[in-house]
């Protein structure tokens, strides 16, 4: 019952919005979703590739917040168990509940906002004599 209690505070009801490409953007405890396109983020793969793909598509922001977000809700998974036979533990559980949610609610947002400008070259300047 805790780990359900702390599971459902990590991830609130998710607020879809729409990227300025008119992609609807949904980021839940175990997926994430831009427009037709879907991935399931547990395990270890799952990660690995969702984080490639978000490095590429948002740029490092995005990545190291999902990273950021994937570690904190394995957290809770950990607290949770141990708080079952630890009432400090427990504190621990929502604190690491409340802060996967907030970070999963800041990817959300970085993904609303759309991908990653293009990359730009600039040009070496002449080093100066």
């Amino acid at each position: 019952m805790i780990l359900t209690l702390l599971l459902t505070l990590a991830s609130p009801a998710s607020a879809t919005c729409l990227d300025p490409l008119g992609r609807e953007v949904e980021v839940t405890m175990t997926s994430i979703r831009v427009g037709d396109d879907a991935d399931d983020v547990r395990g270890d793969v799952a990660r690995g590739r969702t984080a490639q793909w978000l490095r590429a598509a948002y740029g490092d922001p995005a990545a190291d917040l999902f990273e950021r977000w994937r570690g904190a809700r394995r957290a809770v998974n950990g607290n949770g168990i141990v708080a079952l036979f630890s009432p400090t533990a427990a504190v621990w559980a929502g604190v690491s509940a409340a802060m996967a949610g907030d970070l999963r609610g800041e990817l959300e947002e970085l993904l609303c906002r759309g991908p990653a400008p293009e990359p730009v070259e600039f040009a070496l300047l002449p080093e100066a004599e």
